[in-house]
């Protein structure tokens, strides 16, 4: 069988922003046509860098959850998944086309806008409401094509579209005149469905007047039809498919498993030992078989997204972890799914630092080359701001940082997860850090 990896943008700081994908990735797991299913993220866990890591099928199908080919797909997503671990095997990545320029997107809008006018829309113009970037103009033509289909089906008065971060901005639909539906061809209910959009138009939910917004197209249902459609297209050489061989990944979770006994071990923030009954699992805050509530995986993964005091917690390897549950007796496999969902890549990152050392690493300095947009000022980080950003990231989280330039002095105990590459968490606490030294300056 083959393995699906499907990628999205996510947010470390909006905890709505990954969960389509997470969903429309466990509805795939769900109906078994892959020996493996992993998703990745941009700016959350599991990084883009890190999620082919423990894949061990021969082909693995890469599907883009975003709504353009565009700065992302074609930049930012090959980029990350270029640095990989040299091992004698190989295996074949296939990137599929991305969701957002399915052909039935167009009756996704119309699904969208319909749940909020189930009166109809005929006499509404429809704002079709994408991102876009200056850095990229074929970014729009997703949005653009699915409009221009919308205008043949004379659904609505009219088919505008205006986006977040080029032009025409989204400010720009108040002066439309008439009643307007407002779709947003986005993946999730992050950062600008949520606050920039509702925000650009004036929106009040309580008055909304002539104003409906509808949620984000990636939140569908049919989003997983739209995924594994793309997973087809590319096996059967339709569309953009490049098929590139890759080094197989060394998982190393085997290992871990097999060194579990009654007394346990530490992972990251995680107690993890054996029982007579199988592999139990708790925060390592309550080390050990101490009392607590046995709880599904399903609920301790929407638990471990908070902190105890219900606020959004952003790195799955920071000392935060919510106490008072306990997960198991699980059967090693399934445990080991588990803890690869809790803490993902922390089995991995241990056992390629055990195995390969410096060599698994990736330093700051090429790090922050390798960004652009917002990310972009990390190429003017200074001690100041490097010191600032780990204050406020780095000793939040029980991961060492190997990666610092230290790593050839650091000797880690089998139960600490090493840190192989900053993360997103930590870039944009530097970013903050770097504008703050400007405005000072």
């Amino acid at each position: 069988m083959s393995a699906l990896v499907v990628l999205a943008h996510g947010s470390h700081q909006n905890p709505d922003s990954g969960w389509p994908c997470r969903v429309h990735a466990g509805a795939i797991e769900r109906l078994g046509c892959f020996a493996q299913v992993r998703v990745g993220f941009w700016k959350e866990e599991p990084q883009l860098h890190r999620v082919l890591e423990g894949i061990t099928e021969d082909d693995v199908y890469v599907v883009p959850f975003f709504m353009a080919e565009g700065y992302f797909t074609s930049k930012v997503l090959p980029r990350e998944l270029g640095p990989w671990v040299r091992t004698p095997d190989s295996q074949r990545l296939i990137m599929c086309e991305p969701v957002g320029t399915d052909r039935r997107i167009v009756q996704v809008v119309l699904e969208r806008a319909a749940a909020v006018c189930p009166e109809g829309s005929a006499d509404r113009t429809l704002a079709l409401i994408g991102h876009g970037t200056p850095r990229m103009k074929r970014s729009r033509a997703s949005v653009e094509a699915c409009a221009e289909q919308l205008r043949k089906l004379d659904a609505f008065a009219a088919v505008e579209t205006f986006y977040t971060d080029d032009a025409p901005q989204v400010s720009k639909a108040l002066d439309l005149s008439g009643p307007l539906v407002v779709v947003p061809m986005m993946t999730a209910p992050g950062y600008h469905t949520a606050q920039t959009i509702p925000e650009d138009l004036q929106y009040d939910p309580q008055n909304p007047g002539r104003l409906r917004i509808a949620e984000p197209v990636g939140t569908s249902p049919e989003m997983v039809n739209i995924i594994l459609d793309r997973v087809q297209q590319a096996s059967a050489g339709q569309w953009r498919a490049v098929g590139l061989e890759l080094p197989r990944p060394f998982p190393g979770v085997a290992s871990f498993m097999a060194g579990l006994d009654e007394e346990g071990t530490g992972l990251g923030p995680l107690w993890v030992w054996r029982s007579l009954r199988g592999v139990m699992i708790g925060p390592r805050r309550e080390q050990g078989p101490a009392p607590g509530v046995s709880t599904a995986l399903p609920e301790v993964l929407g638990r471990l997204r908070k902190r105890d005091d219900g606020s959004h917690r952003v790195l799955s390897l920071g000392l935060d972890m919510p106490t008072g549950w306990r997960l198991g007796p699980l059967g090693d496999a399934l445990a080991a799914r588990a803890l690869e969902a809790m803490v993902p890549g922390a089995i991995t990152a241990q056992a390629l630092w055990a195995s390969q050392g410096l060599r698994a690493t990736v330093p700051w300095d090429v790090y922050a080359h390798r960004q652009s947009g917002v990310l972009k000022p990390l190429v003017r980080a200074d001690a100041r701001a490097m010191a600032a950003g780990d204050a406020r990231a780095c000793s939040r989280c029980a991961a060492i940082p190997v990666w610092s330039g230290q790593g050839a002095q650091v000797v880690l105990a089998s139960d600490q997860v090493p840190c192989l590459q900053p993360c997103a968490v930590l870039a944009a606490a530097v970013v903050d850090a770097v504008d703050d030294g400007v405005e000072e300056g």
